[in-house]
């Protein structure tokens, strides 16, 4: 519930039944358990979400704690949480730090599922957005066709997707002059 609230811009409800369902999970299962790393990392997405970047990085930071000793870091899960703790950097513009966990969660999800998965498709989106938000046109244009022969490669269907992409690396195409 407070995920959906939360992506309808309900923040103030959203936060409430966030904040609810982790004390309930670290009641039932203790604070060490998976269901309080998702509980936390949902509320961090939520705080992404409203632009309060400051707010989830400690939060991500603490479900990724609580998963890595259970899952090891080579576990997708880890990778999750690389990559969110990576957005909340990007958002915070400290772009050498978002590159450092953005990168940790390409490389563990290219040694779980290989180039050609969604998920991998999604590492170098988030990888080509922090490279465009630092100003680095040629990065995120090599990282968004990566995406995006991914994406024709998994799911070629994927109009939306592949025109989204396709327009990305024209416009950064236009931008730096090539």
């Amino acid at each position: 519930m407070g995920t959906t609230l939360s992506k309808l811009g309900r923040y103030d409800e959203a936060f409430d039944n966030l904040r609810k369902n982790l004390a309930l999970r670290k009641r039932l299962s203790g604070e060490r358990d998976h269901s309080v790393a998702v509980a936390l990392n949902n509320l961090g997405n939520a705080y992404n979400l409203q632009g309060d970047y400051k707010a989830s990085l400690p939060i991500f930071q603490q479900a990724l704690d609580i998963d890595a000793p259970l899952y090891g870091v080579q576990h997708p899960v880890i990778a999750v949480r690389w990559n969110n703790i990576g957005d909340a950097y990007r958002g915070l513009g400290q772009y050498d730090q978002a590159e450092v966990f953005l990168t940790k969660a390409l490389n563990s999800d290219l040694a779980s599922f290989g180039e050609n998965h969604p998920k991998v498709s999604l590492r170098y989106f988030n990888l080509a957005k922090m490279y465009e938000a630092q100003g680095d046109k040629l990065k995120a244009r090599a990282a968004y066709a990566k995406a995006l022969q991914i994406v024709r490669n998994v799911d070629p269907d994927d109009a939306g997707q592949i025109q989204y992409f396709e327009a990305k690396l024209r416009e950064l195409g236009a931008k730096s002059g090539a």
